[in-house]
């Protein structure tokens, strides 16, 4: 699990690839929750960057 301080940066590479930041948001969020449960609800994922085509973004995560 993520440290209790301090943001993380991830890239990922998304298929089939969405170029709408708010679904990819939604699905790191959906993803969090089914994998970690209320836990989850403490994290923030910002979309910083995303592929034109929608095929890669980058992520910052943050623990509250």
């Amino acid at each position: 699990m993520l440290g209790s301080t301090g943001n993380h940066y991830l890239r990922f590479s998304i298929s089939p690839a969405c170029s709408d930041g708010l679904t990819v948001r939604k699905a790191f969020q959906d993803a969090l929750l089914q994998s970690f449960g209320l836990t989850a609800a403490n994290i923030y994922v910002d979309i910083l960057w995303l592929a034109g085509n929608g095929a890669e973004v980058v992520a910052r995560i943050t623990a509250r």
